[in-house]
């Protein structure tokens, strides 16, 4: 824990990387964290629906995702750690290309 409070750390918060770049991005993506929900936004997204959440929480989780994502200057990795719908892996498919796409 000190390690991570002093900056020494290799991991960062979603939050704590705005601005930052770095060549290896690993994205963690759970469901725990109440203000957020990536794989409902990622699903809304796939048919243009109605937003269940709203516009507000829809832009929170669409702004932290694109922080987290655009932080790569060589490679990303997202790895979810909650099942996805096949809207929410349309999207991805989408905005990363079905090649780079892969289920496990």
């Amino acid at each position: 824990m000190a390690m991570f409070l002093d900056g020494s750390s290799p991991f960062q918060t979603k939050h704590g990387v705005k601005g930052l770049e770095f060549d290896n991005v690993l994205v963690v993506v759970g469901r725990g964290w109440s203000q957020y929900n990536f794989v409902e936004m990622l699903a809304s997204v796939a048919n243009g629906e109605p937003l269940v959440s709203g516009l507000d929480s829809f832009t929170r989780n669409r702004n932290l995702f694109y922080v987290s994502c655009s932080r790569a200057r060589r490679r990303l990795a997202i790895l979810f750690t909650q099942q996805l719908s096949s809207r929410a892996v349309g999207t991805l498919n989408c905005w990363f290309g079905s090649e780079n796409v892969r289920q496990l």
